[in-house]
C-alpha cells in the first residue's frame, strides 16, 4: 500500500500537518481540517478559482488546462496554484494560505411583530396538598391542574419539579394550552430560530414570553467549503456520506445556541425550542437525509412537510434537551426559508399583487397575484456572491461593496465593507461596476467589454485574463472586473429576470401592477437598487416600489416561535402554493431571452445584452 503523503500547511502563525492519500488534491486533505482558512465554492471543480496557495517547496504535477485558464502564468511563477488542483507526485509539500479568515457583513437582524395569540406563557398551578391518605406523585398532581404536553415528561422536565415546587404552587410554560416544561420563579424561557442558508447560518435567541429577539449572531456556512451551490454540497454527500456534510452544520448551531446563551449570561436549561428554517437541502442535510433526488430528475425531496425532530438525534450535544421544528417547504427548490419569507413579509395578507425575490445562488422568486401563490427557483448561480469572479468574495471585510465613478476625469470611487484596504470585490459592488459598464459605454451591445486602445476614459486596462474594468488601481492588491466577470454575471442576471418574467407570464400580470416587491436576505438587503433596475436584474417598471425585506427566513422562523397560528398559516402557505419549473417554460423562456436580452443595438442602453 502506498505512503501518504506529508503535507505542511502554514497560515499566518498556525501550522497543519496533513497527510494526503497518493493521486488526492492538497485541497481534499484541507476541508476535513476546518480551522484552514480555504474557499471552494464550486466545490473542487476547478471553475471558480478560489482555492488559490502557495508553494513553497515539494513536487508536484504540473497544472492542467483548468489550472492554466485560471491562473496567470506571472501567478504560476510566484507559486501559486489551485489546491483543487495541486496533486503531490511525494512528499513533504510545503504550502501557505492566501485566503486569509476575515471577519463577515452578515445581515441578520430582524424585528418580529407583536401577536393577538401568544404561542407562550406562563402560568402559576396551584397543587393539592399531598397528605398520608393522598399519595399520588407530584407529576400526577400537575397533571389534575392542566393539561400537559408529551414534552412535560422528558427527563429535563421531571428533574426540575421537585426545585421549581415553591409550597405546593408551581410555575409552569404554556405552549397552546398545554403545560410543557416547569420554570423557575424568575425564570425566563427562551427559543432559538435558526436560518439556515446555503452561505450564511443566522440564529436568533427570542424571549418566548416577551417576544423579544434578546441576542443574535450569523456565520458563514460551516460547509461552505464543500461547495458554494447545493449540487456541490449534495454531489459531496453522495460521494463522503451524508454524515460529512451533517456534522459541521450540526456542531456549528449547536454551539452558536449555546453561545447565545452565555453572551446573554442565561443557562443553557433555559432554551426550549430551536425552529429551523432553510432551502430544501439544507433541512436534509441538518436530518441526515440523503439529499441526492434533490438534484436528478424528477427533482423528488425526501420530505417537505413541517417535522419535528429529537435534537440529541443529530448529533447535538449541547442543546441535546432541547426540541426542534422544522418549517415546510414547498418543492426540492423552493424550501421553507421561502415559505418563513411569504409568512414574515405578509404578501399574502393583502389582494393587492406583490413579490417576493431571494436573490442569491439559487434564486427564489415568489409572486402572489391576490388569490394564487406562485413560485419559481431559478439557478443563478454563485457569481452574485462573488465566486466565479476572478476577484469577487463574500461579503467580508475589505470586500468593495460600492463603485461610483467620472468617465471624463477617467476614475472611479469605491467603498470596502468595514472601510478595510480592499481584497475583492462581493455582489453589491460587482452589481455597480456593471452599471457603470453601461453607463459609460464600456461594453457593446452584447455586453462585450471594449479594449483598452477603444477606451478613451482609461478604465479599461489590459490584463493576463484580458480586458478588465480596474476598479482599485492597486499593484498590490488590485481588483478588477473582466470580460469574462461580465459574461458570468449576464447568466446571473438572465437566470433571475427570467424567472421574474415567466412568473409574470403565469400569472397574467404586467410589471407595473406588482404593487409590493420585496428583497429578501443578506445580498437584498445591501445591493443598491438603482444599479439592480440599470442592468435589468430587475425590471425597470418596479422603480419605486422595491423594499428590502432583510432575513425574512430567520424572521418567519421567530415568529413560528412566537405566533400561536403560525403553524397553520406556514402550512395554508405551503400546500397552496404553485410550484412553476422552468424548464417546462423554454419555449416561454427562449423567447424572452430572444427578445429581451437580446434588444436591438439601437435600443442597448437599458440591460446589457445576454449571451
Amino acid at each position: 500500500m502506498d505512503q501518504p503523503i506529508r503535507c505542511i500547511v502554514a497560515d499566518t502563525d498556525r501550522e497543519f500537518t496533513l497527510e494526503l492519500v497518493p493521486g488526492a488534491s492538497l485541497l481534499e486533505g484541507i476541508i476535513e481540517h476546518p480551522e484552514i482558512p480555504i474557499d471552494s465554492p464550486c466545490g473542487g471543480s476547478g471553475i471558480c478559482g478560489k482555492c488559490r496557495v502557495r508553494i513553497i517547496s515539494g513536487d508536484l504535477h504540473a497544472p492542467d488546462h483548468d489550472e492554466r485558464r485560471i491562473i496567470s502564468s506571472r501567478e504560476l511563477e510566484a507559486g501559486i496554484r489551485l489546491a483543487c488542483r495541486c496533486v503531490p507526485k511525494a512528499g513533504p509539500l510545503r504550502v501557505e494560505t492566501i485566503r486569509k479568515a476575515a471577519e463577515s457583513q452578515i445581515y441578520s437582524r430582524i424585528e418580529p411583530r407583536s401577536y393577538a395569540s401568544p404561542r407562550f406563557h406562563a402560568e402559576v398551578l396551584e397543587l393539592d396538598e399531598p397528605s398520608l391518605t393522598d399519595q399520588r406523585s407530584l407529576l400526577q398532581r400537575v397533571s389534575a391542574c392542566a393539561e400537559m404536553s408529551r414534552e412535560f415528561f422528558r427527563p429535563s422536565s421531571i428533574r426540575a419539579l421537585p426545585k421549581a415546587s415553591d409550597g405546593g404552587n408551581l410555575r409552569c410554560l404554556f405552549d397552546n394550552g398545554q403545560a410543557v416544561r416547569p420554570l423557575g420563579k424568575d425564570e425566563e424561557p427562551f427559543g432559538c430560530a435558526v436560518d439556515i442558508g446555503t452561505t450564511t447560518v443566522a440564529a436568533y435567541l427570542v424571549n418566548l414570553l416577551t417576544g423579544e429577539v434578546a441576542a443574535h449572531r450569523a456565520e458563514l456556512n460551516a460547509q461552505g467549503r464543500y461547495g458554494a451551490d447545493v449540487i456541490s454540497r449534495i454531489r459531496r454527500a453522495s460521494e463522503s456520506g451524508v454524515s460529512a456534510l451533517q456534522k459541521p452544520v450540526v456542531q456549528q448551531i449547536d454551539r452558536m445556541a449555546a453561545d447565545l446563551c452565555t453572551d446573554l449570561q442565561v443557562p443553557l436549561e433555559t432554551l426550549h425550542e430551536i425552529c429551523f428554517a432553510g432551502n430544501t437541502a439544507m433541512m436534509h442535510l441538518l436530518l441526515g437525509c440523503d439529499p441526492s433526488g434533490i438534484a436528478a430528475a424528477p427533482y423528488i425531496p425526501v420530505f417537505t412537510r413541517p417535522l419535528s425532530v429529537e435534537l440529541s438525534q443529530l448529533g447535538f450535544t449541547r442543546c441535546a434537551h432541547v426540541s426542534g421544528k422544522l418549517l415546510g417547504a414547498v418543492s426540492s427548490y423552493i424550501g421553507s426559508d421561502i415559505t418563513a419569507g411569504v409568512y414574515a413579509s405578509e404578501i399574502t395578507s393583502s389582494q393587492e399583487p406583490a413579490m417576493l425575490i431571494d436573490i442569491g445562488t439559487n434564486g427564489e422568486i415568489v409572486l402572489w397575484d391576490g388569490s394564487t401563490l406562485y413560485c419559481c427557483s431559478s439557478a443563478a448561480g454563485p457569481a452574485l456572491e462573488g465566486a466565479t469572479i476572478l476577484h469577487g468574495t463574500g461579503g467580508i471585510a475589505g470586500a468593495v461593496c460600492s463603485v461610483t465613478g467620472n468617465k471624463q476625469e477617467g476614475r472611479l470611487s469605491w467603498k470596502t465593507i468595514g472601510s478595510r484596504p480592499p481584497r475583492g470585490i462581493c455582489g453589491s459592488g460587482i452589481i455597480d461596476a456593471m452599471a457603470l459598464l453601461l453607463d459609460f459605454a464600456l461594453v457593446d451591445e452584447t455586453g462585450a467589454m471594449i479594449s483598452p486602445e477603444e477606451d478613451s476614459s482609461g478604465l479599461i486596462i489590459a490584463t493576463d485574463h484580458g480586458p478588465a474594468l480596474a476598479v482599485v488601481d492597486d499593484p498590490e492588491h488590485p481588483v478588477s472586473v473582466t470580460d469574462r466577470d461580465v459574461r458570468e454575471i449576464q447568466l446571473a442576471k438572465a437566470a433571475i429576470a427570467a424567472g421574474i418574467a415567466t412568473l409574470l407570464a403565469e400569472s397574467g400580470l404586467q410589471p407595473r401592477k406588482i404593487s409590493r416587491i420585496v428583497l429578501a436576505g443578506g445580498f437584498g438587503n445591501y445591493i443598491h437598487i438603482p444599479s439592480a433596475l440599470r442592468i435589468g436584474l430587475l425590471p425597470g417598471e418596479f422603480s419605486g416600489r422595491i423594499e428590502t425585506g432583510g432575513n425574512t427566513s430567520g424572521k418567519g422562523a421567530a415568529e413560528s416561535l412566537l405566533d400561536r397560528s403560525a403553524a397553520q398559516e406556514l402550512e395554508r402557505i405551503r400546500s397552496g402554493a404553485v410550484y412553476i419549473e422552468l424548464s417546462g417554460s423554454k419555449t416561454f423562456q427562449q423567447r424572452y431571452i430572444e427578445e429581451m436580452l437580446f434588444p436591438a443595438a439601437e435600443e442597448q442602453g437599458a440591460a446589457v445584452g445576454e449571451k
